[in-house]
């Protein structure tokens, strides 16, 4: 049986449960970056409508925006490209971070830097 379309009316309120802030002009771009066709050809007026399928997927989307701050054109390029981009995205984070612990390191064996207190309080602790 399949589900009810939903609407911006219904839609915002799922977003708001999980933490995430939209407009109804950020939904509808977020559901044109995602590829979704969620309005009927014959109005451009006419209310966009979502499987529920396709609002887990926005959800995802707005929380990778948020989480991540994930670019638009990155969004296109991952509908686009898929996991071929996926990849790529967690290599270069991976490379960056590495390349961030190597320098914080470098810089705490000159001397120049401390760990942050939290982390100085929790060495001593243990």
């Amino acid at each position: 049986m399949a589900s009810k379309p939903l609407q911006t009316r219904h839609v915002l309120p799922i977003l708001a449960e999980r933490g995430l802030r939209a407009s109804r002009e950020s939904l509808a771009e977020m559901s044109d970056l995602l590829g979704l066709r969620a309005r009927d050809i014959k109005a451009n007026w006419s209310q966009r409508r979502w499987q529920p399928t396709e609002v887990d997927l926005m959800v995802l989307g707005f929380e990778l925006r948020r989480h991540w701050n994930l670019d638009p054109e990155l969004f296109l390029e991952l509908v686009e490209q898929g996991p071929e981009c996926a990849e790529r995205i967690v290599e270069h984070l991976r490379e960056t971070l590495d390349s961030f612990v190597g320098k914080l390191d470098a810089v705490r064996q000159e001397g120049r830097a401390e760990a942050p207190p939290a982390a100085q309080a929790a060495s001593t602790a243990a």
